[in-house]
């Protein structure tokens, strides 16, 4: 997989990736209706650090579920970097790795399992979006 170099010229957009079919949808839409020529994409998905034991299997489960994206996003030309994150909290991580890499856009999926779940459980999307106030975030949900 090609990854950028230190030195990148774009737009930073980070795609927060999970292997879902919604996050395999916000990929799609940001080919089709949100990329530009010159952006450097971060393909980005997160593991969990309670899983020690099973960290290095998971990293390469991670990478394996990432070439796709990368493979597409260099049949279009388009630079892009895989970050694997570890972390309780993906939304949180999202957010930090957003800010860190200077991301002008997040692009990521939402499962929509509504208010009751959201308040029980917690949204990575809805954390995402209530914590990036300078970055914009395209939360792209497939209809049924």
């Amino acid at each position: 997989m090609a990854a950028t170099t230190a030195d990148q010229s774009g737009r930073v957009v980070l795609i927060a990736l999970d292997g879902s079919d919604q996050s395999t949808y916000a990929f799609e839409t940001y080919l089709k209706s949100l990329k530009y020529p010159d952006d450097v994409v971060l393909l980005v998905t997160c593991k969990e650090l309670s899983k020690v034991e099973k960290l290095k299997t998971e990293e390469e489960t991670k990478k394996a579920m990432l070439k796709p994206y990368g493979d597409k996003l260099q049949e279009v030309g388009i630079k892009f970097k895989p970050l694997i994150l570890v972390s309780q909290n993906p939304g949180y991580s999202i957010v930090n790795t957003a800010q860190a890499e200077n991301a002008g856009l997040i692009v990521m999926g939402s499962r929509g399992h509504g208010k009751l779940r959201r308040t029980l459980v917690g949204s990575c999307s809805d954390y995402v979006i209530n914590h990036t106030s300078a970055i914009p975030v395209v939360v792209c949900r497939q209809g049924s």
